[in-house]
């Protein structure tokens, strides 16, 4: 594998925010919950992501490849989990950033992150005000 290609920063991610068909996934798993079991995953994720975007950015500023590969694969797992597929799709760069200690792009992919992080957030946020 190409380590200068595995973790670039510069495709663009264009996915919706969050994949309403992993949602509906995720609500069939437990029909007579209705939305119950999609919040209580969706708060776990809310509660867990905190500290491994964290995790991630401790690891870039110390340049700590095995750390970053480790934070950013639970996350991109995570991610995937609840449809945040954005956010998995560039967590799974900066696992390839570390799996290879290529930290030259880490920075873009880390304000990737950030700003998808952002807009996840608020619509798990909205999700969970529901009633």
């Amino acid at each position: 594998m190409d380590t200068v290609n595995s973790c670039t920063a510069s495709d663009r991610v264009n996915t919706p925010i969050l994949n309403q068909e992993q949602l509906t996934v995720i609500r069939n798993l437990d029909p007579s919950c209705g939305d119950e079991l999609v919040k209580k995953i969706l708060q776990v994720f809310l509660e867990t992501s905190v500290d491994l975007t964290r995790q991630i950015e401790d690891a870039i500023n110390n340049e700590d490849a095995e750390s970053l590969r480790h934070a950013a694969h639970t996350l991109k797992s995570s991610a995937a989990n609840v449809g945040a597929e954005s956010i998995s799709v560039i967590a799974q760069k900066l696992e390839l950033c570390g799996k290879f200690g290529e930290f030259g792009q880490v920075g873009q992919l880390l304000d990737n992150l950030q700003q998808r992080y952002q807009k996840v957030t608020t619509e798990i946020k909205q999700i969970l005000k529901q009633s």
